[in-house]
């Protein structure tokens, strides 16, 4: 569990667990504007949840890019990979002799 330390400010550097109460209240979703530091409210987890995993499909994206140039890029070595192999293994010969 990350924490701050700063030598400059004594409430930033206080490191001790706080107490339950006020822990309990951060975890509370303000209702239609009660007072404030009442702790009424819905619970954060009562919320909905959203879907903020936008990265994964970029990434996806980027790497099939990736992928695509660097095919592109190696083609006419891949194709002489292709061909010898393709010769090693008798596919390639068209006149029969292997």
């Amino acid at each position: 569990m990350p924490f701050a330390v700063s030598l400059f400010d004594v409430d930033e550097s206080t490191i001790a667990p706080g107490a339950p109460a006020i822990v309990e209240a951060l975890g509370i979703v303000a209702a239609a504007s009660p007072a404030p530091g009442t702790g009424t409210g819905t619970a954060a987890t009562a919320r909905p949840t959203t879907r903020d995993e936008l990265w994964v499909p970029i990434v996806l994206l980027v790497l099939v890019a990736l992928c695509v140039e660097w095919a592109v890029y190696h083609r006419d070595t891949l194709t002489r990979i292709r061909r010898g192999l393709a010769a090693r293994f008798g596919r390639g010969a068209v006149d029969g002799a292997a």
